[in-house]
């Protein structure tokens, strides 16, 4: 989610990935209900936040002290699509948290935290969570 050159890192990992090989990918969601809400968020506030879809997702670039920071919120189809074309087929997606609004709330953060645990234990859709986890097979 951090890596401008997200081909290049892909095709490294399948490069070192041995025939037969599993490869375990947690990313964020471009397709959750919490990024479209971030994104109008971010135009309604005029954030200093640099935003746009990409085929591989949706991307965010925002200043820090340290430097620009990357921030992408991967698509699921062009993920699997563009490992595919590698020799790499998916073998399963699963939901990992519903949200990341622990980040920005102390308050609640124990009550999301919760939810994010409930949500994870139901196996609900991963299409709504702004977490997955996806299983490939060289």
């Amino acid at each position: 989610m951090h890596i401008p050159d997200v081909d290049s890192a892909l095709k490294e990992l399948v490069r070192v990935l041995r025939p037969g090989g599993y490869l375990i990918i947690a990313e964020t969601n471009a397709n959750a209900p919490e990024t479209y809400a971030f994104r109008a968020y971010w135009k309604l506030a005029r954030k200093r936040i640099r935003a746009g879809r990409k085929p591989s997702g949706v991307e965010a670039w925002s200043e820090t002290a340290a430097g620009p920071l990357l921030s992408r919120k991967t698509s699921a189809s062009w993920l699997t699509h563009f490992l595919g074309n590698l020799g790499v087929k998916r073998i399963c997606r699963i939901t990992g948290e519903l949200t990341e609004l622990y980040v920005y709330g102390r308050r609640l953060r124990g009550m999301i935290h919760r939810l994010n645990r409930l949500w994870f234990g139901l196996h609900a859709p991963p299409s709504l969570a702004i977490g997955n986890f996806y299983l490939f097979r060289k």
